[in-house]
């Protein structure tokens, strides 16, 4: 037998199979942006498959949750839709207007935000799963003229949603909301308040709040608001009609939790 031709045949053969494809293919895939390929020769099969979507929320697009591929825009929050600026920054004074307790005299006052942290818990608010503490003192100070005349009516606080007024408004249960994020709707968050002091001190009338609220963790929506009584008193809860009216006004100081 001539061996130097057989062993060329068996080449010949080797390469013939290699060559149309004799392989025992171990497929991957497929993805979303390529169809199934064969980890030992790289032949492709197929096609690939097709994205999925999830919808768009405030803090990414719309997402495919196979590649992570986004399309679109994030959802606009409701604050920018309305223009509403929350500007107040923390440790800066902020001139605080309001109605005096007698007539129709007006009182100048100032407001200013202080002691804003995060935290799990402490001794009066315990951990909560997926859930995080933020808080945030308010200090209003009356001593003008007027104040010490004719006094300092009512003043009203409470917080909003900065993606989503209407939501977050509407859900509200005895100081429990909801509130969306990453797309996923959280319906128990907290909002509760402590009056620290509220006297006159002198000539002046010392008045210290501080707001605590449980949200998700991560969450940057929450906006504590502060509006005299001349632009809105109420008693219990108000609409997200009316809430928006406050907080367009002038007479509203807004500080966002972020």
């Amino acid at each position: 037998m001539n061996y130097r031709k057989w062993i060329c045949g068996i080449g010949i053969l080797i390469m013939g199979c290699m060559l149309s494809g004799c392989c025992n293919h171990a497929y991957e895939g497929p993805t979303c942006t390529s169809p199934m390929v064969c980890i030992k020769c790289g032949k492709t099969s197929g096609e690939p498959k097709e994205h999925h979507f999830e919808e768009a929320n405030y803090q990414q697009p719309e997402t495919c949750t196979e590649c992570g591929l986004t399309q679109g825009e994030v959802l606009q929050p409701d604050f920018e839709k309305y223009g509403i600026i929350c500007d107040a920054k923390e440790d800066v004074e902020y001139p605080f207007e309001n109605r005096c307790m007698e007539g129709d005299e007006i009182t100048v006052g100032r407001i200013m935000f202080s002691d804003y942290d995060v935290f799990s818990a402490d001794d009066a608010h315990e951990e909560r799963d997926g859930y995080e503490w933020r808080t945030v003192t308010a200090t209003l100070v009356f001593d003008d003229e007027n104040a010490n005349k004719y006094g300092v009516a009512d003043y009203t606080c409470s917080v909003s949603d900065y993606y989503n007024i209407k939501d977050a408004n509407e859900s509200w249960n005895n100081d429990m909301f909801a509130v969306n994020f990453n797309g996923k709707e959280y319906t128990q968050a907290i909002y509760a308040s402590e009056l620290l002091q509220s006297e006159w001190v002198e000539d002046a009338l010392m008045i210290k709040k501080k707001f605590f609220v449980s949200v998700p963790v991560g969450y940057d929506g929450i906006v504590v608001w502060v509006c005299n009584s001349q632009t809105h008193y109420y008693q219990d809860y108000i609409n997200a009609e009316e809430e928006l009216k406050v907080l367009q006004s002038e007479g509203t100081v807004l500080f966002r939790m972020k």
